[in-house]
C-alpha cells in the first residue's frame, strides 16, 4: 500500500512540477496548450489504466498459485481476474466506440483539437 501511495505521489509531482516549467516568461500559455496538457493526460491515464491491469493480472495469478485447496481464495484470486479483464474490456470498448463514431460521422473523436489552433 505504501508503494502505491509513493507512485501515486510521484507521478503526480511529476505531472504537475515537472513538465510545467516549459514556458519562458516572453511565452504564456495560450488556449492552444491544452491540446498538449490533454494529450498528456490521456497518455498517462491510459499508461496508468494499462498498468493496473497488467498488475491485477499478476496479483492474481499469484493468489491462485498460493491458494492451494482454499476455495475461498481461489475464489478471490478468480475474481480478479474477471475484474481485470472487465478493465479491459471497458477500455478497448471505449475506443471502438469512438472509433464507430469517427466512421459513422466522419469526425475526428480520436484526436483532440481546439479550432483555430494549429
Amino acid at each position: 500500500m505504501k508503494l502505491i501511495i509513493l507512485f501515486l505521489l510521484v507521478t503526480t509531482y511529476y505531472l504537475l512540477f515537472a513538465t510545467s516549467a516549459v514556458y519562458a516568461a516572453a511565452d504564456p500559455p495560450t488556449i492552444c496548450d491544452l491540446e498538449g496538457v490533454f494529450r498528456g493526460f490521456l497518455q498517462f491515464a491510459l499508461g496508468f489504466a494499462g498498468l493496473a491491469v497488467f498488475i491485477m493480472f499478476i496479483l492474481s495469478g499469484y493468489k491462485w498459485l498460493t491458494a492451494g485447496t482454499n476455495e475461498k481464495a481461489v475464489q478471490e484470486a478468480r475474481q480478479g481476474f474477471t475484474l481485470a479483464v472487465a478493465g479491459l474490456a471497458l477500455m478497448f470498448g471505449a475506443w471502438f466506440i469512438l472509433l464507430f463514431i469517427k466512421n459513422f460521422t466522419g469526425i475526428e473523436v480520436t484526436i483532440f483539437r481546439i479550432p483555430g489552433c494549429s
